[in-house]
C-alpha cells in the first residue's frame, strides 16, 4: 500500500510541475525560436508580447556608402535596414523612429536613403 501512494504522489508532483512549466512558457510568448541578430546580445523572443503597432522609439542605421561627418568620433560598422528588420521580427515591433546618428552630423541621407523609413515600418507611413 505504501508503494502505491508514493507512486501516485510522485505522479501528481510531476504532473503539477509539467503543468506549471507549460503554462509559464506559453504565458505571453510568441512562437518565435531563438534567433541571433546582428548587434543584439539576446536570441530569444521577449517574454511578453509587444502590443499591436508597437513602436521602437530610437534606432540608428549605419551604412558606409554614406560619408561620415569630418568631426565624427564614432564610426561603427554597417548596421543596415535588413539587420534591424531581423530584430523587429524577434521583438515584435511594427514601427520605429529612425534617429540620425552623430556619425553623420546633420546629414540625414542615411536615414532617408533607400526607403529606410518605409521598409522598416512594415508598410506604415512614418513622418520624417
Amino acid at each position: 500500500m505504501q508503494r502505491a501512494s508514493t507512486d501516485r504522489r510522485d505522479f501528481m508532483k510531476a504532473a503539477g510541475v509539467l503543468a506549471l512549466t507549460t503554462a509559464a512558457s506559453s504565458l505571453g510568448m510568441r512562437g518565435a525560436s531563438a534567433q541571433q541578430v546582428p548587434y543584439s546580445s539576446g536570441t530569444e523572443a521577449p517574454k511578453l508580447k509587444a502590443p499591436a503597432n508597437a513602436c521602437d522609439c530610437h534606432m540608428h542605421i549605419y551604412d558606409v556608402k554614406y560619408p561620415a561627418a569630418p568631426s565624427a568620433t564614432l564610426k561603427p560598422p554597417d548596421a543596415l535596414v535588413a539587420d534591424y528588420k531581423q530584430l523587429q521580427k524577434r521583438i515584435g515591433t511594427m514601427r520605429n523612429v529612425i534617429v540620425t546618428p552623430s556619425t553623420y552630423g546633420t546629414d540625414n541621407r542615411v536615414r532617408a536613403g533607400g526607403g529606410a523609413v518605409h521598409s522598416i515600418n512594415s508598410g506604415h507611413h512614418a513622418k520624417s
